[in-house]
């Protein structure tokens, strides 16, 4: 149906309208092109490698970071040799295993990856965590040997 318009009407409203549906909408598409990326819980920041040192035939990991408002689930350690990535064992330097449940705040993590000896290009640490209902997989920190 086509409206006609009365006289002293100009239809300016309407065209507000029109505009204002379509920067909603570019809005909306925005945001699910790149909002949930940006804005989805992360489960720590601001993570510094300390040091990643040989110790015997292990090496020993010191990094600090901002631990936020996640539950941990899952840590693994990997190291990359000649292209290929090899799940490593390690151990907490000293305190409690470095899988609990930390409190939100500034914290360091010390371990020792137990390499056996071999001269991995990399160390990779990788987490899986919980935030709010939603599985976050994330690398942690990758050590350049």
């Amino acid at each position: 149906m086509i409206r006609t318009f009365r006289k002293g009407e100009d239809g300016r409203g309407t065209w507000i309208a029109l505009i204002a549906a379509v920067f909603w909408l570019l809005g909306v598409l925005m945001y699910d092109a790149f909002g949930r990326y940006y804005l989805s819980q992360r489960p720590f920041a601001d993570v510094q490698l300390v040091s990643a040192h040989p110790v015997g035939e292990s090496t020993e990991i010191i990094a600090t970071y901002e631990k936020l408002g996640c539950t941990i689930q899952r840590m693994v350690v990997y190291g990359l040799a000649f292209g290929n990535y090899t799940a490593l064992d390690y151990r907490p330097r000293r305190g409690p295993n470095e899988d609990f449940e930390r409190i939100e705040g500034r914290q360091t993590m010390d371990i020792i990856v137990e390499t056996r000896g071999v001269r991995y290009e990399a160390i990779e640490i990788r987490t899986r965590h919980d935030c709010d209902g939603e599985r976050v997989d994330s690398i942690f920190l990758r050590a350049e040997l």
